[in-house]
């Protein structure tokens, strides 16, 4: 579940992962990227294992499996909505948000 590429297509932030799927989404679905130029979301960078995604101008910072597992606020990660089998399917769910220094707005 590791990020090979990343772009922006039609209005939504499209993933392309390492087992050859692909995920996409809006970014005015994600925290720190609702108000984001097109510009500022092409400045993104993919950690050397894939796993996390940063947008260092707009200080957003996401996981690749949390953002397959859904999670597009950060805020929701640590929300009891979410059920046992969703916790175990993100990797260190009570961990903080690849990288830890993600400051919310």
């Amino acid at each position: 579940m590791s990020c090979q590429e990343i772009y922006l297509f039609c209005d939504r932030v499209v993933i392309n992962l390492k087992s050859g799927a692909t995920f996409s989404f809006p970014p005015a679905l994600a925290q720190g990227l609702a108000d984001a130029s097109p510009e500022d979301l092409a400045e993104v960078e993919v950690t050397p294992s894939g796993d996390g995604l940063r947008w260092e101008k707009l200080d957003a910072d996401f996981s690749v499996p949390a953002l397959l597992a859904g999670v597009l606020d950060l805020k929701e990660r640590n929300c009891k909505g979410f059920s046992p089998i969703q916790r175990a399917n993100v990797p260190n769910w009570d961990a903080p948000p690849y990288p830890a220094t993600f400051h919310a707005n």
